[in-house]
C-alpha cells in the first residue's frame, strides 16, 4: 500500500502529500534536536513520559502506550528504564491490586526539570519563529489531523 492510500489521501493530492511528510521530517528532526540537549542517558521516549506523568495523577501503562502510540510492550521497557533509575514508581489502584498505574518520583520530577530546562532554547527559539495567532491556528489543524488519523487506526484495528 502507498503512503498516499494508507493516509486517505488521493494520489493526485501532492500538496498535501508533500506536508504530510514535512511534518514526519520535521517531527523527527525536533526529537533529534531535543535528544541532543538533554542530560544523559535520558532519552526522548523518556522524556515524553516523564512530562506526561508530570501532567496527571498517575496512569496505566496501557494509558501511557495509547497517548504516546507505541505498543504496550514497548511502553512496559520505557517505564521499567525509568523505575529502574528512580524516575517513576508503580502503584496498585485502591481497591484493585491486580490494577497498577505508573507515578513520577521527586527525582522524576527533578530529572523532568532539568530536561526542560536544557531543551527550553531549543523550544523557545522554534516557538518565536511563528506567531502566536498561527501556533494556535496550526493547533487546531493538527488536533483535526490527530483525530481523523485515529480514526482511521482505530478502524483499521492497530
Amino acid at each position: 500500500m502507498t503512503d498516499e492510500r494508507c493516509a486517505g489521501i488521493a494520489t493526485d493530492d501532492h500538496d498535501a502529500i508533500s506536508v504530510l511528510r514535512e511534518v514526519g521530517r520535521l517531527a523527527h528532526m525536533t526529537d533529534c534536536a531535543v535528544a541532543a540537549c538533554l542530560p544523559s542517558p535520558v532519552t526522548v521516549a523518556q522524556y515524553a513520559v516523564l512530562n506526561t506523568l508530570a501532567a496527571g495523577d498517575g496512569l496505566s501503562i496501557t494509558q501511557l502506550a495509547e497517548i504516546h502510540t507505541v505498543s504496550q510492550p514497548t511502553m512496559s521497557s520505557t517505564v521499567a528504564k525509568l523505575r529502574a533509575r528512580g524516575l517513576v514508581e508503580a502503584r496498585s489502584k485502591p481497591g484493585d491490586r491486580r490494577s497498577r498505574f505508573v507515578l513520577l518520583t521527586k527525582e522524576g520530577a527533578d530529572i523532568k526539570a532539568s530536561c526542560d530546562t536544557a531543551a527550553e532554547p531549543l523550544l523557545n527559539g522554534m516557538a518565536a519563529r511563528i506567531s502566536s495567532q498561527d501556533w494556535i491556528s496550526l493547533q487546531k489543524i493538527v488536533a483535526g489531523l490527530n483525530g481523523h488519523l485515529a480514526e482511521a487506526l482505530n478502524a483499521s484495528g492497530s
